[in-house]
């Protein structure tokens, strides 16, 4: 819906206001003003006019979708002017929840509101958003307030992500208190961002704020309040497992503030901040009084210089350090059985040493052969790529050139 489109749905008497809910499966969007500066949104109002006041309720406005935006002052409105109570507004957007404040210069800022008008008697009701990601930035509003005899509603969000940039979740009232619960995974709070319970009105009690994240910081002038100029101030309860750049203090300043200030010190609100329970000493050990003397830990046969107590180191054995230390380690139980060969004089040329042969005649002229033993001293790789060992290696082969190589002798 844009250029100040809308939706209404009200009451002016006895009468409740009908409910408006949209379930779109991609996207909601509200977005921009119309020439005579009304929003693009939805509207759930209980009037009053000079003959009728509105009793009934006013009806409730509820959206599911994939992803919602208010953009160039869109937004979403349930207010009472009358006795009636104003209506619920409900937000489920799985994915994302964006609220951006940019808008011309007559339109107000983006946002969602829950407002009893100052003529209005009924309570203000919830604003409830259940997303993955909730940004608010550039002057947009989430607001629950009271701005007459009725209470001021709460404000809920459970989301993954919220981020405040320039932007503002209020419950502020005149009346009875509204409060802020919020549970995310981190909350971020930058460039004068508030959230804030605060009350303004004779003895009324600032309302409280639970915030339940796993890291929350505020940056630049961004505060969290639960202050009552007159009465009693709020309470505000953090648990988080890390609180970055805002913290307590007793006032409002310059800096990113949390507090619960009332009319005066004793009025003030309580503060609660919860972190993970870690004591850095635990971890630490006492050291005795007394130190133990180390030269009682010492042996007298430490000393040096002192002939009593010379050190003998002996080898004995075949077992053991080798004699000589070039030579390598040998175990106790020696083979005894090696063969030493005598080494060769001859250098290893490429020749072959054929086996000696004898031939014998006899009557069957057999050829008889007798058998020598001779040394391998190379190898060669025929044509079938088997390995033979060798007297002596071939110069030349007539299949492959080879590299004689020899086998080196024990000594």
């Amino acid at each position: 819906m844009t250029r100040g489109a809308g939706l209404f749905t009200l009451t002016k008497s006895q009468g409740n206001g009908g409910n408006v809910s949209i379930n779109a499966r991609d996207t909601v969007s509200f977005d921009g003003i119309n020439l005579n500066s009304g929003s693009s949104g939805i509207f759930s109002s209980v009037d009053r006019t000079e003959n009728s006041v509105g009793v009934g309720k006013g009806g409730n406005i509820n959206i599911t979708t994939n992803t919602f935006s208010l953009s160039n002052g869109g937004g979403l409105y349930a207010l009472t002017r009358g006795e009636g109570s104003a209506g619920n507004i409900s937000i489920n957007a799985r994915k994302q929840t964006f609220v951006d404040g940019v808008n011309s210069l007559t339109g107000g800022p983006s946002g969602i509101y829950s407002t009893v008008e100052p003529q209005g008697v009924g309570d203000g009701k919830e604003i409830s958003i259940v997303t993955e990601k909730l940004s608010v930035a550039n002057g947009a509003v989430l607001s629950s307030t009271s701005q007459g005899n009725g209470a001021a509603g709460d404000i809920t969000v459970d989301a993954n992500s919220i981020l405040l940039n320039r932007g503002t979740f209020s419950s502020d009232t005149v009346q009875e208190e509204g409060n802020i619960n919020l549970r995310s995974t981190d909350l971020i709070l930058r460039n004068d961002s508030k959230i804030g319970t605060n009350a303004t009105g004779e003895n009324v009690i600032g309302g409280n704020i639970n915030i339940d994240t796993g890291v929350l910081a505020g940056f630049e002038n961004s505060d969290i309040t639960a202050n009552s100029i007159d009465f009693r101030g709020g309470n505000v309860i953090i648990n988080a497992e890390g609180l970055f750049g805002i913290q307590f203090r007793d006032i409002t300043s310059a800096l990113s503030d949390i507090t619960a200030t009332g009319a005066n010190s004793e009025l003030n609100g309580n503060v609660e901040i919860i972190t993970p329970d870690i004591d850095p000493s635990r971890g630490l050990i006492e050291l005795p009084e007394n130190l133990v003397d180390a030269s009682n830990q010492i042996s007298n046969a430490c000393t040096p210089r002192d002939s009593q107590f010379q050190n003998e180191f002996l080898i004995t054995g075949r077992g053991g350090l080798p004699m000589n230390p070039t030579e390598p380690l040998q175990e106790a139980n020696t083979l005894e059985t090696w063969v030493r060969l005598k080494p060769q004089t001859q250098n290893s040329a490429s020749r072959i040493i054929k086996p000696s042969t004898k031939v014998e005649n006899s009557n069957n002229n057999k050829v008889k052969q007798k058998k020598q033993i001779v040394e391998a001293t190379g190898w060669i790789v025929d044509q079938d790529g088997n390995i033979e060992f060798v007297a002596q290696a071939n110069q030349v082969n007539p299949h492959r050139k080879q590299t004689p190589v020899s086998c080196a002798v024990s000594r």
